[in-house]
């Protein structure tokens, strides 16, 4: 066999096996790192779908805190202003009006009438209380009580104050006392101790002058007045108010005038706003010429409130 075919032959072998182990090499090499990087990468079921971008609505805002929660904007209350009526219209007064009467016929004739007019009208600045109270009876048609009492009163008001200031008038007409007319006048100042939904409490204190007509003293007598009134809500239907008025004369406080009374009213039917009221005044004069010094009325009457 020839020489160069014996070399040629060699080399080709010597280049196929050189050719073979780079080929093992590099394939070994390939599957060490697919193998390696298997390893390193986690399991199918743990990876998640997550979004590499966060989109903007997760985002947290530039102003809040996180972990705060959003509060809830609180709501506006526009309260309407009260309406304020002038003082000669009807809606601007509330009150009461009374009415009592009894009577019998036969052996004996008695006609007893009671009436009264109780308004009020309140505003932020100022309060004013009217009060009218007429009495008549009559027994085998003689006239036993004829009377009438008018009271008026204004105050004016300070804002988050409990003081205040008051002028005050009362007319009486009795045809059975000394006299047949007796005027006062007095104003001073009030005290509120305490009001609220349930009672109230006030005092007012002031100089104040009497006259009385067609008795035999018709001069003017000056005094101080001293006045106390006290109501209590009992519950919801049932209240309860008392007062009481000393008026000494300025020169003699042994010579005074002392009125009180205390009334207890129940409501009976709250759709037409009637009440039973129960009451009882009492007329205290120290000089009654002649007269009997007390004067006490007991009364009974159906109130419908306005």
């Amino acid at each position: 066999m020839p020489t160069n075919s014996i070399l040629a032959r060699t080399r080709r072998r010597w280049l196929a096996l050189g050719l073979g182990l780079v080929l093992a090499i590099f394939s070994d090499g390939r599957a060490g790192v697919n193998a390696a990087d298997t390893e390193l990468l986690p399991p199918p079921e743990t990876l998640s779908a997550e979004p590499l971008v966060t989109p903007p609505s997760a985002l947290p805002a530039a102003d809040k805190i996180p972990g705060e929660q959003d509060a809830e904007a609180p709501e506006l209350v526009i309260k309407p202003e009260p309406v304020i009526h002038p003082w000669f219209y009807y809606k601007a007064w509330a009150g009461s009006f009374d009415l009592g009467v009894n009577g019998s016929e036969g052996n004996s004739q008695t006609f007893n009438l009671r009436t009264g007019l109780n308004a009020k009208r309140e505003v932020p600045w100022s309060i004013t209380t009217l009060r009218f109270d007429y009495v008549n009876n009559s027994a085998n048609s003689l006239q036993t009580a004829d009377r009438a009492f008018f009271d008026g009163r204004y105050e004016w008001l300070f804002e988050a104050s409990p003081w205040s200031l008051y002028i005050h008038e009362t007319t009486e007409y009795d045809e059975f006392r000394a006299f047949n007319v007796r005027v006062t006048a007095d104003a001073g100042v009030g005290y509120q101790f305490w009001k609220n939904d349930l009672s109230s409490m006030k005092a007012r204190i002031g100089p104040g002058a009497s006259r009385e007509f067609g008795g035999t003293d018709e001069s003017w007598t000056p005094e101080l007045v001293f006045g106390l009134y006290f109501d209590r809500q009992i519950s919801k239907l049932q209240k309860i108010n008392f007062s009481v008025d000393y008026f000494p004369q300025i020169d003699d406080f042994m010579s005074y005038r002392l009125n009180s009374q205390v009334n207890w009213e129940v409501v009976l039917d709250q759709v037409n706003n009637l009440s039973m009221k129960i009451g009882v005044v009492d007329r205290y004069d120290s000089t009654p010429q002649g007269k009997k010094p007390n004067d006490v009325d007991y009364r009974t009457v159906l109130v419908w409130n306005f």
